[in-house]
């Protein structure tokens, strides 16, 4: 049969990843991604937002905990969520109180990071949620998260990958599938043969499991 835990093996092609949190963590991740949700639905975008004080207070509390978690750490998966916050965060305090900002007193992301657009940022944020979300079974909240990430960033392969195996885990089978076409063509095109190479294993897979399944249904 089809192993649908196989999307663990791709931590080790793009960033580091725990292999585990506690669950109220995962609760947690679900909390912000609803509050990223309503903010690109206020604004209808991703790009400089303009936060009430409520929603700066919060952000606030949240970059905290990432901080905590995130540190220095610049391969952290959720090195982009941190970022993109503090992008957010630094557009309200620069319009209403640019005396009281320390910018250099503000955690610095990776340099590939820091050149991201703030459609590219929140695309790789988006994913990184959708990511542990999947890990942390659930389902349905990480694929609402890499919707997100690939309508604000349609070539990116790895959130089709995570998608598609969400997908694959709700039974939508030829859905799962098309998503990995895609990734897979997304992959090649980019120069990712790693990932090009672990998206065809599991499409391999995917299809003899569904023929498995198949030749069941005959014989009954």
């Amino acid at each position: 049969m089809y192993d649908k835990s196989e999307v663990g093996h791709l931590s080790h092609l793009f960033t580091d990843v725990p292999s585990t949190y506690p669950e109220n963590a995962y609760q947690w991740l679900i909390k912000v991604l609803e509050g990223l949700i309503d903010f690109g639905n206020q604004h209808g975008h991703y790009g400089v937002i303009n936060l009430t004080e409520h929603q700066y207070e919060w952000l606030d509390n949240v970059l905290e905990e990432l901080i905590y978690s995130v540190g220095d750490n610049e391969n952290h998966i959720l090195s982009p969520l941190m970022e993109f916050i503090i992008r957010l965060i630094g557009d309200y305090e620069d319009t209403y109180i640019p005396k009281m900002t320390d910018q250099s007193s503000k955690p610095v992301g990776a340099p590939l990071i820091q050149n991201l657009s703030e459609d590219e940022l929140a695309a790789n944020a988006f994913y990184s949620i959708g990511y542990l979300l999947y890990q942390g079974n659930e389902k349905v909240k990480s694929l609402s998260s890499c919707n997100l990430a690939i309508t604000l960033q349609p070539t990116f392969a790895e959130a089709y990958i995570i998608r598609g195996m969400a997908k694959c885990w709700l039974n939508h089978i030829w859905e799962a599938k098309y998503d990995l076409h895609i990734a897979i063509e997304l992959a090649s095109r980019q120069g990712k043969e790693n990932l090009k190479t672990f998206i065809q294993e599991q499409l391999l897979e995917l299809s003899n499991s569904t023929s498995k399944i198949h030749e069941t249904k005959e014989e009954a």
